[in-house]
């Protein structure tokens, strides 16, 4: 049973993400335009009816909803990025780099709860789609740093690294070609 309705959850998000996906082609008009009376009941001439301004109520939801995955899409991309970036590094190299880029990645979280930090960002950088996805980034990519940074620490002293330091190949080749590789399933994680 329980089986069952998992599986029925996940063709309802991908049903959602579909529509978020192809609103344009749905809903080619402005989902801010007034298109009826105002508050026309749901199922008659609009789908969701329509709001105290005239508004077709079931544009507006696909609309915003193709915004909140484009901007979830794109913050979680960054923050991915910017939290492998500073977490390899610090991993890899150890000592003060691992100090100085660790103290610089508790100074997000410790300075004011998360959602309050996002909300002053974007109220300072004018609230915008872009100032939301950079709140969102720099809130979210201090824990894929801690992450990666605990997984590289693991695999730095294994054998296979070792064996690369020792034929002379590169930190930047021994990062992204040998110990990267081995922590993608961590995005797993992360992405779940």
């Amino acid at each position: 049973m329980l089986g069952k309705s998992c599986s029925h959850r996940s063709y309802i998000t991908n049903f959602i993400i579909l529509l978020a996906l192809l609103a344009p082609f749905i809903y080619p008009e402005n989902p801010f335009k007034t298109v009826g009376k105002p508050l026309l009941e749901p199922f008659g001439e609009f789908f969701l009816g329509t709001d105290r301004l005239g508004r077709d109520v079931a544009a507006g939801v696909v609309h915003g909803a193709r915004t909140s995955i484009l901007i979830a899409s794109i913050a979680t991309m960054l923050s991915v990025i910017f939290g492998t970036a500073i977490g390899s590094l610090s991993g890899y190299y150890g000592g003060q780099v691992d100090n100085l880029l660790m103290r610089f990645t508790e100074f997000f979280p410790k300075t004011l709860p998360s959602f309050v930090f996002a909300i002053v960002l974007v109220a300072i950088l004018q609230p915008s789609i872009q100032s939301i996805v950079i709140a969102i980034t720099v809130v979210t990519w201090p824990p894929v740093a801690r992450l990666v940074r605990g997984e590289f620490i693991a695999m730095r002293n294994r054998e296979f690294v070792e064996a690369c330091i020792c034929l002379g190949m590169k930190d930047s080749a021994i990062i992204f070609r040998e110990i990267l590789p081995n922590v993608l399933s961590l995005y797993l994680l992360l992405v779940h």
